[in-house]
């Protein structure tokens, strides 16, 4: 990976372009992924309204693109 201040501009602009495509794959709301898990049956309901950490998971690569994007554009 790259240093901070020391990223191509055209590597972050490809990573932004990719996150915006994989962000249209994710789902950040609670009510989307509730309404997702108990219409397919991925889950029962009465487990889909427990709370825990799973409603804000995202996929690995995503979030590690994301962490990437903000150490590399972070000011010095």
């Amino acid at each position: 990976s790259y240093p901070p201040g020391q990223v191509p501009p055209e590597v972050i602009d490809e990573l932004r372009s990719e996150l915006r495509g994989e962000a249209s794959q994710v789902q950040f709301h609670l009510i989307g992924i509730l309404y997702y898990r108990s219409k397919f049956f991925r889950v029962s309901p009465h487990v889909t309204l427990l709370p825990g950490e799973w409603q804000q998971a995202v996929p690995a690569r995503y979030s590690e693109a994301v962490d990437a994007l903000e150490r590399w554009t972070a000011p010095r």
